[in-house]
Parts: C-alpha cells; structure tokens; sequence
C-alpha cells in the first residue's frame, strides 16, 4: 500500500488480512471499517473491504466500496476488475463488461481479465466474443481447466457442436459427477438426433442428481422419437412427480411435455387436463387476481362475464380462440385482451366479444373471472372447435387483388421457408437455441419452379441472403409481399387471394384456417407439432390442409418430392 498508514491504522489493516486468510470475511470488513473510520481518504482501504465484503456475499455493500475507492482513485485497476467482479456477481453483465475494459486499459489484456470479461459477454449471450475472450485467455497461459465449461457454452453458442461436445467431455473426465457437463451433452445429443449417446447422458444424469426430472423429460423425448408413446408419457409424468413442490419450471414443462403428447395421440381430453399446468397459476394471480383455478368449472357455471387473456403468440393464439365460440354459446359474456395486432383483426367481432382491447390497458367493464387463452379449452367444455372464422375486409381484398395482378396473371400460390424468430429477434434476445422451424430454401424453390403460377413471398421479414436464394433457384422473379405480415388484416386481405399456399407452420396458416376458399400446403418437421399429428396427409384441425412431413433422419426429400408430384397436378408445368 503506498500510502503512510497510522500505527493503529495499520495494525487494524493487518488484523483484517489476517481475517481474510482465514475465511473470517465479515469480521474482516468490520475490522477495516474502524480502519476507514481513522482514514477515510485511502482508496486502498475501500478497496480492501470491498473485497471482504465480496467474499461475505454482501454483494451491494461491496460494490459501494469499490465506488468508494475509484472515486479517490480514479482509473485503479485493481478496483476497476473488482467492481466488475461485483458486478458480474449481481447479474449486471454489462456494467461488469464496462468495468473489465476500462480495467484493461490500466492492466493489459491480462489471462484473469480476458477470462472474466468472457464470463460476462457469455452471460449477455454474445458467444462469438465470449469465445474470442476465453481464446485470448488461454493464449495468455491461463489454467484451461477452469474457462473449460464457459468454453463449452461459448462454443455451442457459434454452432461449434463437435467442439463443444469434446470440451464437455473433458468437464466429465476432470469431473465424473458434474450434472452440468451431462446436461449440456444432453442438449447436444438431443439436436442432432443421437438418441443411444443421448439416453446413456440421461441414464448417468438419472443416477447422479438429486433431482433428476431434467433428464426424465429428455428420456420421455427421446422415446417419443422412438414411437415408444407409453414410455415416453411415463417419463414426463415422473419428471412432473419429482419436480413438484422444488421446481416449479421442470414441473411446468414436464406437464407441457406430456400434454402435447397426449395431444398428438389424438387423447384430447387427457391433453387439455395436463396443458392447463403449462404455467404458475399461483404466480399469474399476481397480473390476473381473478384467474380461473379450475377452468373447466366454468362449462357448467351460470352465465359470467369472462375476460380472456392472450398468453402465446399470435399463431397459437388464433388456434386457442376457436374455443371462444362454444364458450360463448354456453352464455357467457367474453372479452378479450391481446397485442395490437390481434386486437386489430378482431375488432367488431361482436357474436363473440363485448369489447376487445390491448393488454395491460385500464379495464373499461369488471368481470367475474379471468383465463388464459389456452384454458378456453377445458373452459368450454369442448375437446375439438373448428378454425376461428375470418372474413377479410372489401377495401383490403381489393387492395391485394390489385397488387397481385400488377405483378402478373393468377394463378397466385403464397410461399413460406421458416417459421419463429427472425435474425434480428434471435440476436436481441441473446440466445442461440430460439426455435425456428425452416426449411431449405433452394430446395423448396425448385419444387415450385416448374408451375406455371405466380410465386409470392409472403415469409416475415426475409434476410436478403435468402431472397436472393430463392429467386435465383426458382429461376424468375417472385412477388415479395412480405409487408403484409405487419398488419393481420392485410395478411388475411392477401391469403384469401391466392390460390394456393407453401410453406412452414405459421401464423399464415391459422389465419387461412378460418377463410374460405384457398387452403394450405404445410411442411412439417420431425416430430411435427402436435396439431398436425404424428402421421398421415392431414389433419383434423386444419381441415382441406395437406401435410408433407420431414423424415425421421430430417431429411426433407421426400416431402418435396410429394409436393412437386401434388403441384404439378394442380397446374400445368411450365414448357
């Protein structure tokens, strides 16, 4: 410490290093706060009891002591790491990602310092940096073994899958017992359809954790891929059994798990039983006080004023409202809270809604109980509804039928290659496993290259790389009208226009589902979901659709190959 301290001053500084030494933390930042008490202005005071204060897990108190000293000392180093340590500790990645450059400056690009910031930028989900920072790390002669499981997640993160899998590996030999190397390898196992290596990983989690319902809900995964149903819904419920009462997302999602499953086996009313604990009940009364506890009470109730609330997104959402009708039928008064653009198309449906309005906006009217969208269901006392009916308004149809005859003669089929999150939305959320549903482009486009028909783009927010592949393998021009996925009216304006439709399961095809007239072509992935069923050409919720399924080894030639046949024959091939 370069600064002259007082005999008692520094005596108190020994003893609260001396209790640092041996773990006596809280005692120690007691001790050099008497010190701070005779010295106030030291900055290395405040610095060391920022620490002590760290290591007692008084994580605001310390990070006060760490402002402390950097404003006596502006640009120290030391304090600047320690701060983002504290930070970093608090959950407040990027305030510690500020706090480790700016130490950087005085420091170096030091193995610690590389090491900690690349904790941070992995915590923010920016893998590729984070990947670079654990490099820079190592390079700079940093133990592997302890930036190996940051690593790992920052390799997954870029898609190294072969690297990440050997970096966990590494983890397990190291540490036999380490649960988070055999979820992680579970994950890995579970993309890439590697069912033998993913089920020994679960067998060993099973035997190994506490609470081992994680890797009961992949070993029902991966029986459901093996048409193994019994064993599959066996295992969700078992992660469900171990999970109530101590975790409650596991108990959700093993209860969603098994659920769809019952869903997809066509065992509805057990289906919707299990669905209705996709979610904390006890924590929504926190935004909805009059939340229904037993939904399918309300199928024999006297009539009541039913506010419903959206839960999903739009697509499910649509799928979940068809059950509003025989709710309403019953003699219930409805209501309905959603995003904008539902509460666009929705409005002036008044055989179904008394008022509709945005969530979260003041309530106009009182009500008598509350739903999520999807406990519809169960409150209705209905297993199956047909679509949700939706008549495009004149001005817009007009609008469509004028756009697409300026581009050229009907017949006008409407194209889709992805489904989910796009790019930007994916990159907001700092996660690198958003599911998206996609489809090759190239290859979808060759199969529509040969009709004699208008192709339109109708795909939200396509990224130019694609378009550009899409165009190129289709061999001519395609009409982009990806616009009209910004409003629901024009996109059920436009859908209603065409004459047919390709692509991937969508908010698009919900609202086709519930306008007469043109129907839909779906490519479904394996497994598909639950809507479209496990097999077959169709299915019973989306009636007159045609369904071209994903092999089980993922590959999509033969459901192109399906649909070229089926295209071909609804219009000439081009000469």
């Amino acid at each position: 410490m370069a600064v002259t301290l007082t005999p008692k001053v520094a005596a108190l500084v020994e003893r609260g290093t001396q209790l640092m030494r041996v773990g006596e933390f809280n005692e120690a930042a007691r001790v050099l706060e008497r010190a701070l008490q005779q010295m106030p202005q030291v900055a290395e005071l405040h610095g060391m009891q920022a620490e002590a204060l760290l290591r007692s897990e008084r994580l605001e108190a310390a990070l006060a002591a760490a402002q402390r000293a950097l404003r006596l000392r502006p640009g120290w180093g030391e304090a600047l790491m320690l701060r983002g340590n504290i930070q970093a500790r608090l959950g407040r990645s990027a305030e510690a990602e500020t706090s480790f450059r700016e130490a950087m400056r005085t420091l170096g690009a030091a193995p610690a310092l590389q090491a900690n910031l690349a904790n941070v930028l992995l915590e923010q989900g920016r893998f590729g940096e984070a990947l670079q920072a654990y490099d820079a790390s190592l390079a700079g002669g940093a133990d592997p073994l302890g930036l190996e499981r940051g690593r790992a997640r920052a390799l997954l993160g870029v898609g190294r899958r072969a690297d990440a899998e050997a970096a966990w590996k590494r983890v397990l030999e190291r540490e036999p017992d380490s649960v988070e190397a055999l979820e992680q390898l579970m994950q890995i196992y579970t993309g890439e359809r590697r069912l033998d290596e993913l089920e020994a990983v679960c067998a060993r989690g099973v035997a190994l954790a506490a609470k081992p319902a994680i890797f009961h809900v992949f070993l029902g995964f991966s029986a459901w891929l093996r048409r193994r149903s019994e064993d599959a819904l066996a295992h969700y419920r078992e992660a469900a059994r171990i999970a109530e009462g101590s975790d409650a997302e596991m108990f959700h999602e093993a209860n969603k798990n098994e659920a769809v499953a019952l869903f997809a086996l066509g065992r509805l009313r057990e289906g919707w039983e299990r669905y209705r604990w996709r979610l904390d009940r006890e924590a929504l009364r926190g935004r909805y006080p009059l939340l229904a506890a037993a939904p399918a009470a309300l199928a024999a109730a006297p009539a009541l004023r039913v506010r419903i609330h959206q839960e999903q997104g739009i697509g499910d959402e649509l799928f979940f409202l068809r059950f509003a009708a025989p709710l309403r039928a019953a003699g219930h008064r409805l209501s309905y809270r959603g995003e904008r653009k539902l509460v666009e198309l929705l409005a002036g449906r008044t055989e179904l809604f008394e008022s509709i309005g945005l969530e979260g906006e003041p309530e106009a009217s009182a009500c008598d109980v509350e739903l999520q969208s999807s406990d519809l269901a169960l409150a209705s006392g209905h297993d199956f509804a047909p679509p949700l009916p939706l008549v495009p308004q004149a001005a817009r149809s007009q609008a469509a039928l004028a756009r697409l005859h300026a581009f050229g003669p009907p017949p006008y089929v409407g194209v889709t290659w992805s489904a989910g999150a796009v790019a930007e939305e994916r990159a907001n959320r700092g996660d690198a496993a958003v599911w998206l549903k996609r489809v090759p482009v190239a290859e979808l486009a060759a199969a529509l290259r040969p009709l004699r028909a208008g192709i339109i783009v109708l795909q939200r927010r396509p990224e130019a790389a694609d378009m550009a592949a899409f165009t190129a393998a289709l061999g001519r021009a395609a009409l982009d009208a990806s616009d009209i996925n910004d409003d629901l009216r024009d996109a059920v304006a436009m859908l209603a226009s065409l004459d047919d439709y390709v692509g991937m399961s969508n908010t698009n095809m919900h609202l086709l589902a519930g306008l007469p007239g043109p129907r839909a072509r779906v490519l479904t992935q394996s497994p598909a979901e639950w809507r479209w069923g496990m097999d077959g050409r169709e299915s019973a919720w989306f009636p007159g659709f045609r369904l071209y399924r994903q092999t089980p080894d993922r590959s999509w030639n033969e459901a192109f190959r399906q649909l070229q046949d089926d295209l071909e024959k609804a219009y000439a091939s081009a000469t």
